[in-house]
């Protein structure tokens, strides 16, 4: 069930095909080979931002920066311990600003260049080329976070979702260290378009859900350790100019789809939006 700014849920156990792809095991089967999902840790938190760069995007970029302390700061409710906080951002294309091994689609950021960006080297960073606890995450992910309205006018936001977290995947190098086994997975999708990639007749009706959804199962092992929350433009007119359309149609459908899934406008209150997200992280790490 999907968690609107009404609320929030979760559904039960995965699908048999789902666990077959997770390496699931039946404990009574004898002939049984694969792996145990490891197990949840939920105060290792690993947000990856996929942040729409291309040109109407600016006013959004500002309000993300803005308001994201307000879902770091929330995620103590988690547990008591401190959260050990993983945080990656990659763009909807294949991103002028990084270079070498990071010049891949879901390559993560750690310099941003073009009109609207920082322009500035944000990283590498304490561990790599993401953020920890090491890092000041509030500085620090203003800087990458702010990657600037020159990107390709053809979105890829869940293309790049997906090459951020294949560890056989061109951007494997690059991400080295990003996504842990027994971290819970928080994937932010910030876009005011439809995803391109998935839309190849340009007109929103579209998506490759399927090969979004198996890339999270070959990660992480499992659905539920993954929060997706979408930022889009998912009511028609919402945004301006007032298109006529959803563009956020796949990734909300998508988003339904998911045990923890979560739509918010791309337009609104992030800081309430993101109040309201977390109680779908929440959410995941409760046992039911």
């Amino acid at each position: 069930m999907v968690a609107t700014l009404l609320g929030c849920g979760r559904t039960g156990l995965l699908s048999e095909r789902l666990r077959e792809e997770a390496g699931f095991v039946d404990p009574d089967d004898e002939a049984d080979s694969g792996a145990d999902a490891v197990p949840l840790d939920c105060n290792r938190v690993d947000f990856l931002f996929v942040i729409d760069n291309s040109g109407s995007m600016f006013d959004h970029h500002t309000n993300l920066v803005d308001n994201v302390s307000v879902f770091t700061d929330g995620l103590a409710r988690l547990g008591a311990e401190r959260t050990d906080f993983h945080v990656g951002v990659v763009t909807t294309d294949l991103y002028a600003g990084t270079q070498d091994e990071c010049h891949e689609m879901g390559g993560l950021i750690t310099r941003t260049s073009g009109a609207h960006s920082s322009e500035r080297e944000c990283g590498p960073f304490a561990e790599g080329n993401y953020l920890t606890n090491a890092d000041d995450l509030e500085e620090d992910f203003a800087c990458v976070a702010m990657v600037g309205t020159q990107g390709n006018d053809i979105e890829r936001p869940m293309d790049a979702m997906i090459g951020a977290i294949r560890e056989d995947g061109a951007a494997a190098e690059c991400n080295a260290g990003f996504l842990r086994p027994d971290a819970l997975l928080v994937v932010v999708v910030v876009t005011d378009e439809w995803d391109g990639a998935g839309d190849p007749e340009g007109d929103g009706s579209s998506s490759d859900s399927d090969a979004w959804r198996r890339s999270l199962v070959d990660a992480k092992g499992s659905e539920d350790a993954v929060v997706f929350v979408a930022l889009v433009n998912e009511v028609p007119r919402q945004c301006w100019p007032g298109f006529g359309y959803n563009d956020g149609t796949p990734q909300v459908e998508f988003a339904e789809s998911l045990p923890f899934g979560f739509v918010g406008s791309v337009c609104g209150d992030y800081g309430a939006t993101f109040t309201q997200a977390l109680d779908v992280v929440a959410a995941a790490c409760t046992p039911e």
